[in-house]
């Protein structure tokens, strides 16, 4: 298949999936494409301009999971985004902790605002 068919095709899939309110897929790409995974998994490992498609079309699909955040009981897609795209999706988040140090006066102690950021993981919440 020739790399403007290529691109056609994807979009015709993701334009399906957003008509029938689907979520797109890489077996439903897959699918509509009539090639294998491993072709698949070629093409992005590969690079170049079907590589390039085929980033779109993987952000797109966080995207449409993104989207499922916003509505209640979106445990399956945080699941989901975790599980698929590791990389920008993981447990790690950085707070801001405003601390209260205390200031030892001659006669009374103030407290001063501190902030420390500190990296909290599943590991230590």
């Amino acid at each position: 298949m020739d790399l403007e068919t290529f691109e056609q095709e994807t979009v015709r899939y993701l334009k399906a999936c957003q008509k029938k309110g689907k979520f797109p897929n890489r077996a439903g790409l897959c699918t509509a494409l009539n090639i294998r995974r491993e072709e698949y998994f070629d093409m992005c490992k590969e690079g170049g301009k079907r590589g390039a498609i085929l980033a779109r079309f993987k952000e797109a699909c966080e995207d449409a999971w993104v989207q499922r955040l916003g509505v209640n009981a979106s445990q399956g897609a945080v699941f989901f985004l975790k599980n698929t795209f590791r990389e920008d999706w993981n447990d790690d988040t950085t707070v801001k902790l405003v601390l209260p140090t205390p200031i030892l006066g001659a006669d009374n102690v103030a407290l001063k605002s501190t902030s420390e950021t500190k990296k909290l993981t599943a590991k230590n919440v």
